[in-house]
């Protein structure tokens, strides 16, 4: 089949962490960097990306530190992020439409990526992803001769966070057609918080110098209330004495948010803002066991998955590292726009169901029918997998995955479940495991692995109308010694 022309300019924005950074034109944060220097060098790598001053409104860090790109393949940081890359993402988009990248053509590139410095705070990127998106629309136009191509904007996570400021506060409203965030967390997500007063420590890997110094993580809190203390909930920025915590840049983040909340209210009262509304689609990942709410008591904090005060039973779960409510902005509350997938956060990008919906909405967005009624819907099953993987494991030792199958009907879940590992780091053959059910559970010991990273899936034994979509998550593998 011929592609699909594509009139627009997309905009692909990665999540925290998820651009390169070079130095000198050396490498010093990517996925190759960090697969080389394995779990226990994380220390040495974390020491050369800290920011070493003030992340004030200056044009960098001072530190000649600059985003590249972004990262395309799968990488895994223990407790705070793991992706399975931006590759399927790019290939999907290249197969369906009619775009290139810088490079693949005579012609300015109509499909671009958009790295930032993802230590600094989104406000800076979002000002940057301004000039960045200008430049590249004059010259699409310019080569095209339409005047009216915008911008498509496709953003993971944090990139979402980054995107929505660049829209809402820097005017990109004007220049955007349509932006479709893949689990962003709009409000917030307890995994940040359990990080920056927990931290994760495995032997001597401990990246937590470098999450506590980066703005943008701040930026990540949760900005509802979410911290149970003496019998209250209270916002995160409104405690002052969190373990590990710096309650002005709690605050900070707090204020940033309500940057962005203000500049909304702002601009729904401009009358070409609600003229010539951008198409805003939230696709959440679901099904997942996801931190909720956590507890404050004698100076110690305890993250979990019971929901806080306030908050309805149907948002108990996420996509293990955004709450199911944080992924909807909230001033589209009560839209009823965004797509439910079930799918891990990291896996979401590369999610066969979320891409080919994606393709489609694509599609119309270029080939506009009027009175179209409604939204598309999930195109997933009443069925659906929850997968429960730990970020890192210790070699020589056997390995347990945990799936429940949720249904709105039990006769529909079935008994005959395979948990696949895949081995990222190299070719190997695909271990294949049935998985038993237990206590309402369904589980697999995989036989110890040795030090690499690895994608596992969980899906149907059987093929039938009613199967769940596989859902998959990474880990990695290491050596204690």
């Amino acid at each position: 089949m011929p592609k699909s022309r594509m009139a627009d300019l997309v905009v692909i924005v990665p999540g925290i962490m998820g651009s390169v950074l070079e130095k000198s034109g050396k490498e010093v944060w990517s996925p190759k960097v960090a697969a080389n220097a394995g779990l226990l060098g994380f220390g040495s790598l974390v020491s050369d990306v800290i920011p070493r001053n003030e992340d004030d409104k200056s044009e960098d860090l001072g530190d000649q530190i600059v985003p590249t790109r972004i990262c395309r393949d799968y990488y895994i940081v223990p407790g705070i992020y793991k992706l399975d890359g931006y590759s399927k993402l790019l290939e999907m988009l290249k197969a369906e439409f009619e775009v290139w990248m810088e490079g693949e053509s005579k012609a300015p590139p109509n499909l671009i990526e958009f790295p930032y410095d993802w230590r600094r705070s989104n406000l800076i990127s979002a000002k940057k992803m301004q000039g960045a998106i200008e430049k590249r629309l004059w010259d699409w136009r310019k080569h095209t001769g339409d005047n009216s191509s915008k911008a498509i904007i496709i953003a993971h996570s944090m990139g979402g966070i980054v995107s929505r400021c660049y829209l809402e506060c820097f005017e990109g409203w004007k220049d955007c057609r349509a932006f479709i965030s893949l689990a962003t967390p709009y409000r917030g997500s307890l995994d940040v918080l359990d990080y920056l007063a927990n931290g994760y420590k495995i032997a001597r890997y401990d990246v937590s110098p470098l999450v506590r110094a980066c703005t943008s993580v701040y930026e990540l809190l949760p900005i509802y209330k979410v911290v149970e203390s003496s019998g209250e909930w209270h916002r995160v920025a409104e405690l002052e004495n969190l373990p590990n915590l710096l309650h002005s840049k709690a605050k900070a983040g707090l204020s940033f948010h309500h940057k962005i909340i203000d500049a909304v209210a702002s601009n729904q009262d401009n009358d070409n803002y609600r003229s010539n509304p951008y198409l805003l689609t939230p696709i959440v990942g679901t099904g997942q066991n996801t931190l909720q709410s956590a507890q404050f008591s004698a100076g110690h904090l305890k993250t979990t998955n019971d929901l806080p005060g306030g908050i309805q039973e149907i948002f108990g779960e996420g996509d293990t590292r955004v709450p199911r409510v944080s992924a909807i902005p909230i001033d589209q509350s009560n839209a009823g726009r965004e797509m439910h997938i079930v799918e891990t956060h990291g896996c979401l990008p590369s999610n066969k169901s979320m891409l080919e919906d994606l393709r489609r909405r694509l599609e119309l967005i270029q080939n506009p029918i009027e009175e179209i009624r409604g939204v598309l819907g999930s195109t997933g099953t009443l069925t659906r997998i929850g997968i429960e993987v730990s970020d890192a494991y210790p070699a020589l030792e056997p390995i347990s995955i945990v799936a429940t199958i949720g249904s709105a009907h039990s006769s529909q879940i079935g008994s005959e479940y395979l948990a696949e590992v895949t081995c990222l780091s190299e070719s190997r053959e695909k271990l294949k495991v049935r998985m038993t059910e237990k206590d309402g559970a369904f589980t697999a010991e995989i036989r110890p692995l040795t030090p690499g990273n690895y994608r596992v899936t969980v899906r149907s034994e059987k093929f039938s109308e009613h199967a769940p979509e596989p859902v998959s998550d990474i880990f990695t593998v290491y050596s204690s010694q």
